[in-house]
Parts: structure tokens; C-alpha cells; sequence
């Protein structure tokens, strides 16, 4: 039997535990979807399954629409090319499996749980506008958005990200403000709930206790242990700064670092959202 097929026939009619990870980029996802993987008993992949992106190419209206045979093929050709390419293995998902995309997705996500899996997770950035309609449909999913400080986030965006493609500082703003907003909304309908838990990237790090506390107890295990090193798709990997200088697992260096190495983007970030950075406990600068 081959490790896919495998994989999936273990997992079969296993009722896991779901967690999605999200958060607008450079906030942070990458480094919690690393720390949950290395816990017992959690199976957290990050860039797997980028479901909102999916969701556009198959220009379906809802995640539960009913899906045409073609369509199924769509996604399934970018699941494999794509989502599932990092994995090394290719997944035999069908187009009989499936009828909507809600299916699709809990099925790919269960497919990668390993066999004492409690918990099996991915992470996949700006993906508000789908949760939604998976935290509907999934009753077992739970998500968790890494919320940061919009002046660093933009900052190192523009690092990281401005020339390489069409975007500037002004659509990162844009997208953090809609992201935070739709945040706003999950937490009322479904934190209460125990299926929404909103992390700040800056108590992370920072090591805050209460942080540590109430991430542990939403993922179910007694302590979130910090290891020395985390692994990445089998690699040592200890950070993803744009700007390279992260020497620690949880290191708070990059808190705030936007008014060392870029005050004039965070000024103009601070202008747009000024309301969004106090309603988020963040403070306002005079630089």
C-alpha cells in the first residue's frame, strides 16, 4: 500500500478534531501552525490546504454550492500541483468523494492526521471570508486568528512582498482592516463557543502567561511546551522575519520594530487605522 492511501484509510471515519490557523501575512501564522505541530498528539501542517484560494477558482458562489464535475476536476489538479505538492505524496481524493467544498476540505484536512492525531490543523493566511461558511458546515472545526500590530504586519510586508508582485502598502492596510474587522465578528458568533480563539502575535512571543494559558486550553493540551528549535516540512526552522534577525523560537525583538527600521510606513498605517490600532490594544505613536 502506498504512504498516501495508507494515510487516508487510517484516518478513515475518524471524527478528529479540525483547526484552522489564519491571520493576515507576516503576522506571525507560521510561527504558531511550527509550535502546535511540535505538541503532542497535534498534526499541524502550515501552507496546506489554502482553501479561500480554492474557493476562487472554483468560482463556486457558497463552500456548500453543489460542485460540477469540472469544477471538481479544477480543484482537485491545483489541490495536487499546488496545496498538497509539499507533502511528497499525492492524495487519492476522487471527484465522487465529494459534492461541495466544505467536503473537500475536511476530507483533505483529515487525510493528513497521523494515527494518534487528537488534533489535526493547517494554517493558511487571509482566509476571514471563508471561516464563516466552514465553522458552519464543520461542526468539529475550530480556528484560531493571529492577530498583530498593523504597523509591523504592513512594514514587513512591504519587506517582503513589494516589487515581487502589484501590491502596495496601501492594500496591505486595506486587508488587515478588513481581516481584523471580520476577526471582530467570528469572536462574537463563535468565541464563547470554545471554536474561536484570537492570538495576538506580541503576548506570544513576549511569553505572556494568560496567552499561553488560554492557547493551550483551545487546543486541548495541559501546557504549550517551547522547544529550542521547531521543525519545518522535516527542517530545523526557528523563524520567518522578513528582515532575518530573529535569534529565538518565541523572540519578541520583532515587537515594535517598525519604528526602528520603517517609521514613515507605520505614520501612514497609523493614520488609516487609527481607530482599529487602539480598539486592538495596541498604542499610538508620536514619531
Amino acid at each position: 500500500m502506498n504512504k498516501d492511501k495508507e494515510i487516508m484509510e487510517n484516518n478513515q471515519g475518524l471524527n478528529l478534531s479540525k483547526l484552522i490557523i489564519t491571520g493576515e501575512r507576516r503576522s506571525g501564522t507560521t510561527l504558531i501552525a511550527n509550535l502546535l505541530s511540535a505538541q503532542e498528539n497535534l498534526t499541524v501542517f502550515r501552507d496546506y490546504l489554502h482553501i479561500e484560494r480554492i474557493w476562487e477558482l472554483s468560482e463556486a458562489d457558497t463552500l456548500q454550492q453543489g460542485l460540477t464535475d469540472s469544477q471538481k476536476v479544477g480543484i482537485l489538479k491545483r489541490f495536487n500541483s499546488v496545496d498538497n505538492k509539499k507533502l511528497g505524496i499525492h492524495f487519492e481524493i476522487k471527484i465522487e468523494d465529494f459534492s461541495n467544498l466544505s467536503e473537500f476540505y475536511s476530507i483533505a484536512l483529515q487525510a493528513i492526521a497521523g494515527i494518534d492525531s487528537k488534533i489535526v490543523g493547517h494554517k493558511t493566511t487571509v482566509s476571514h471570508r471563508c471561516l464563516p461558511d466552514l465553522l458552519e458546515a464543520i461542526p468539529e472545526l475550530t480556528a484560531i486568528y493571529v492577530q498583530r500590530d498593523p504597523r509591523d504586519v504592513v512594514a514587513s510586508a512591504v519587506r517582503r512582498f513589494e516589487g515581487e508582485s502589484q501590491e502596495s502598502h496601501l492594500e496591505f492596510i486595506d486587508s488587515w482592516r478588513r481581516s481584523y474587522r471580520a476577526s471582530r465578528e467570528l469572536n462574537v458568533t463563535y468565541g464563547a463557543k470554545g471554536r474561536f480563539l484570537v492570538v495576538r502575535y506580541e503576548d506570544l512571543v513576549r511569553k505572556n502567561e494568560s496567552c499561553l494559558k488560554s492557547l493551550a486550553n483551545f487546543v486541548k493540551v495541559e501546557r504549550i511546551l517551547i522547544p529550542d528549535s521547531l521543525s519545518d516540512y522535516g527542517r530545523d526552522w526557528r523563524d520567518n522575519s522578513s528582515f532575518g534577525d530573529v535569534k529565538l523560537v518565541l523572540d519578541e525583538s520583532p515587537v515594535g520594530r517598525w519604528l526602528k527600521d520603517d517609521p514613515k510606513i507605520g505614520m501612514i498605517v497609523q493614520k488609516a487605522l487609527a481607530v482599529e490600532i487602539v480598539e486592538s490594544g495596541y498604542k499610538l505613536h508620536d514619531v
